[in-house]
């Protein structure tokens, strides 16, 4: 603030020029004001601002100014995505089977998306509830295969390698191959008083002959392979199986999208 008399006070002392210095902080700094100390006298104030005053303005200024450029640069990117955006959805619907479900809702998501920004939201609903309704039916198909069994027949057809003792203690008959001859001692009694005779005697058993015999014996078995072949259902919970940790995981994978695009109630 400086002090300029218009003209100069005879007998202005010190005192009166302290006064109106304090008299002078309490006005208004951005008005220039004359202020009267005697009779027919008047000090100009000329109010000037501080350094830092100054430095405070430029940097406000400064400031809004960026924040101006930044608002612009804002708009301008975003207006970019949009056209960007609906240029990449028009270009995929394009390629998408028109007959479809899946083409159809996409060409009228690319359709809305192109009228502007009222049909931009009406296109942002369309593919939110496209997405909604895709990832249900990924949930659902999860956790079906999650719940789901495996129901196959398996074909058995091996050779198994057998190592035991077999007890054998049965009556049977046996048929003979070729003929047998089998000579014993006989003893020989003549009816009537007649006598005895030892003698030897001499069978010949033709071939096909049956003959009763008993059988009493453990027949070891080893080194032998029997033939295994029959067909064997089987039914296994996908549950049990290792594809239920993979399963788990993408059903966990899919819960948090699946409530970030729940429906709104």
């Amino acid at each position: 603030m400086q002090l300029k008399p218009r003209k100069p006070a005879a007998g202005l002392n010190a005192k009166s020029a302290n006064s109106s210095a304090a008299h002078t902080s309490h006005t208004n700094i951005t008005h220039r004001r004359e202020i009267p100390v005697a009779a027919g006298q008047t000090v100009v104030v000329t109010p000037r601002l501080s350094p830092l005053y100054k430095t405070i303005i430029w940097f406000s200024f400064i400031l809004n100014a960026l924040l101006l450029i930044l608002l612009l640069s804002g708009a301008l990117m975003g207006l970019r995505v949009y056209r960007q955006y609906r240029a990449v959805v028009a270009a995929v619907a394009d390629k998408l089977d028109s007959t479809g479900a899946v083409g159809q809702t996409i060409k009228g998501i690319a359709t809305n998306a192109q009228q502007g920004p009222s049909g931009a939201a009406q296109a942002a609903d369309q593919a939110l509830a496209l997405t909604q309704q895709k990832i249900g039916v990924l949930t659902g198909a999860v956790e079906g295969l999650q719940n789901a069994t495996i129901k196959a027949t398996i074909p058995i057809d091996q050779q198994v390698p057998v190592a035991l003792q077999v007890g054998v203690d049965q009556d049977t008959t046996v048929v003979l191959t070729q003929p047998v001859t089998i000579r014993a001692p006989a003893h020989i009694d003549f009816p009537g008083g007649g006598g005895n005779l030892n003698t030897t005697v001499t069978l010949s058993l033709p071939t096909g002959f049956p003959l009763p015999i008993h059988l009493n014996m453990t027949i070891p078995v080893k080194d032998q392979k029997i033939q295994v072949k029959f067909d064997q259902p089987v039914t296994i919970p996908l549950k049990d199986t290792e594809l239920a940790g993979p399963f788990a995981q993408l059903h966990e994978l899919l819960k948090p999208l699946g409530d970030l695009f729940k429906p709104a109630h």
